[in-house]
């Protein structure tokens, strides 16, 4: 009958709703949990690129995204990758 059918159709469509939240929760739970890996990776480079600029007497440590042309004697991106597989050989994603 209509009314079984509108009944079964109306319980499926709740089913999908609650299918729909609990994905974007899980979503919002990994994003939040890649962010602070990804954090921790930042610090942690942040650390070594002021210690390699410390050391080396570096006036200036740009991004790779913002120079366009640059020296491979001035290119510290190697020196900073060794050392942070070094200091933090992994990064642990908690997802709470």
């Amino acid at each position: 009958s209509e009314e079984e059918f509108a009944k079964k159709a109306g319980d499926f469509q709740k089913q999908v709703g609650a299918g729909q939240k609990k994905i974007q929760d899980r979503k919002s739970k990994l994003d939040k949990a890649l962010a602070t890996a990804v954090g921790k990776l930042r610090s942690e480079i942040v650390k070594i690129v002021a210690d390699i600029g410390e050391k080396e007497k570096l006036d200036i440590v740009l991004s790779r995204t913002d120079v366009v042309i640059v020296s491979k004697e001035l290119d510290i991106t190697q020196q900073v990758l060794t050392r942070l597989d070094a200091d933090l050989s992994s990064v642990k994603v908690t997802i709470e």
